[in-house]
């Protein structure tokens, strides 16, 4: 990197402006955003100037909260809602940090399954393909599409 991490701390002399583009930096070469691991070939991030204008236009209106999924989904669902939801996959929840007290547990993976069933809006949701989850979602009105993909995280950390 070629910047230190502490240059985006918040009593750093950078401006806003610099912290911000550093933080961008370190999520672009980060693998899945982790901030712990990186890797990426020379980037002029010039380049991304147009990406972060659109995110910008996108996001202008755009409220982020950090409230428990099951309180969210309560407070937002009406018939033209739709959530997409990108939970920790299943047995890979200790590759996260900060996800809760206990982590992202198996009772939760059961509770976001119940909240997403009493939904009056839809709902798009990632996850791996496992039976557990299978066997979880195999419920009418339910359709369970499978993708493979290089990067999963679980293949990932399994082959190391």
């Amino acid at each position: 990197m070629p910047f230190p991490i502490a240059s985006i701390a918040r009593d750093s002399p950078a401006s806003d402006v610099q912290k911000a583009a550093w933080f961008y930096l370190l999520i672009r070469y980060s693998y899945a955003s982790g901030l712990t691991n990186y890797g990426s070939q020379p980037h002029d991030i010039r380049t991304n100037f147009p990406l972060i204008e659109q995110a910008h236009r996108r996001l202008a209106k755009v409220v982020i909260e950090n409230k428990d999924f099951e309180k969210l989904i309560g407070q937002y669902d009406r018939p033209v809602s739709f959530f997409y939801c990108d939970p920790p996959y299943f047995e890979t929840e200790g590759y996260y940090k900060n996800v809760g007290e206990g982590g992202f547990m198996k009772k939760d993976h059961i509770r976001l399954r119940d909240a997403l069933l009493r939904i009056e809006g839809k709902f798009l949701l990632s996850y791996n393909d496992c039976g557990f989850i299978r066997d979880l979602y195999d419920a009418p009105g339910i359709q369970i599409d499978s993708y493979t993909r290089i990067n999963n995280i679980k293949q990932r950390y399994d082959n190391l």
